[in-house]
């Protein structure tokens, strides 16, 4: 079953059970998934993504959507998805099909239970919101991401973008991003460029933000494969950040790492370990040690790919010394994941085997949707076959 959804809820049908005739279609679909006589297995739904002016005042049809996107949140049952385009709407579809076209085994019921969550829903959080400050919005926003609540989340952030602040429209954008939604984070950071006031200013604190702008779209754009365009908006954001003076240090070290990482992925290694290096330089000048240690393991990377495996060793163990003083997780996972693939080039999958599991075992404890590597073994080789990215 694939059910969509935008703006409206539905008409109620005359059940007492059910408000729409959408919710009664959808129910049913579960209970034929729990039926192991028949051959339903699986629901997806996609949400038609609604602009942030909506969002502040949802009105009751799309209340009901927004609220049984919660439920959906909350249970982690069902499949669900928001899309902004309609090549976004065409790739997820695809991806379902992809899902659904492998064999078939025998059918394992599942059941599936939705809890109400009218409490908590969007109705019953609007007005809270209204009364808050704009930081206290972002900092609300925050909250509810880290806790899962992505619709309640997306939904203060639509309260505190009403402004046109940049520095708050540049947090939404980030939120777009983490979300998935990379369209929208795009079409957010030209928002801010639009901001006239904004890209008027000579102010080093402007500058420093303009390249954070122009940063974030040359990673959006990477993410989704268009490498040009990408290494543009990230060289622009360089020479930007450049003329921020030392406020935009920070600005700069970012931009470089970003840039550094596309240079790799269309084959240019040198240029890319030059701006990992001057990247790391910054970091250390502004005593910034989870720049520091993400420089590193970016530049040992590099230095592996020229087959400095040495170098490579040494980097990432003077990164793991830094994480391990930060109590960085996320970082670990990565380091972990870097001497996997060193000890790969070195022939060695047994050692390999040993640091991708470790990485594998953070990022799943901290529940991180991060990219991880696995490696193949050729039982007829010592070396490792592949290495395969996965999500």
């Amino acid at each position: 079953m694939v059910l969509l959804l935008w703006d409206r809820w539905g008409s109620p049908t005359g059940s007492e059970t059910f408000s729409s005739g959408t919710e009664e279609e959808f129910h049913q679909g579960l209970k034929c998934i729990g039926d192991a006589s028949l051959p339903m297995r699986d629901i997806l739904v996609l949400f038609k993504a609604v602009d942030e002016r909506q969002l502040r005042d949802p009105g009751p049809q799309l209340s009901m959507v927004l609220t049984f996107k919660t439920d959906l949140e909350q249970s982690k049952q069902v499949l669900f998805h928001t899309f902004d385009t309609p090549d976004d709407l065409k790739r997820r579809l695809q991806q379902a099909l992809n899902n659904w076209m492998t064999p078939l085994d025998t059918k394992t019921p599942k059941v599936i239970s939705l809890a109400a969550s009218s409490a908590t829903g969007i109705g019953a959080i609007l007005p809270s919101l209204t009364s808050l400050t704009l930081q206290q919005l972002v900092a609300k926003a925050d909250e509810m991401e880290s806790a899962g609540m992505i619709t309640q989340a997306e939904a203060a952030y639509a309260q505190a973008v009403s402004s046109d602040e940049p520095e708050y429209l540049l947090k939404f954008a980030r939120f777009m991003r983490r979300t998935g939604r990379l369209d929208r984070a795009y079409q957010v950071n030209e928002k801010i460029l639009s901001l006239s006031a904004f890209i008027a200013s000579d102010a080093p604190e402007r500058v420093a933000q303009r390249a954070d702008v122009l940063t974030n779209m040359g990673l959006i754009r990477r993410k989704q494969g268009r490498l040009h365009d990408s290494r543009s908006k990230l060289q622009e954001a360089v020479q930007t950040a450049r003329t921020s003076g030392p406020l935009g240090r920070k600005e700069l070290g970012y931009a470089l790492d970003n840039l550094g990482l596309t240079l790799l992925r269309q084959g240019e290694v040198s240029k890319a370990c030059a701006a990992y290096e001057e990247a790391l330089e910054l970091r250390r000048l502004g005593a910034d040690k989870r720049g520091e240690a993400q420089s590193l393991l970016n530049l040992a990377r590099a230095r592996k790919q020229t087959g400095d495996l040495e170098s490579a060793s040494r980097l990432t163990t003077e990164a793991i010394t830094l994480l391990e003083g930060l109590q960085e997780e996320p970082g670990m996972a990565n380091a972990a994941s870097v001497l996997g693939e060193i000890s790969v080039a070195r022939g060695l999958p047994a050692e390999a085997k040993v640091h991708f599991e470790k990485a594998l075992d953070i990022n799943e404890k901290l529940r991180l949707h991060i990219c991880f590597r696995t490696i193949h073994i050729r039982a007829d080789s010592r070396r490792t076959a592949h290495l395969q990215e996965a999500i």
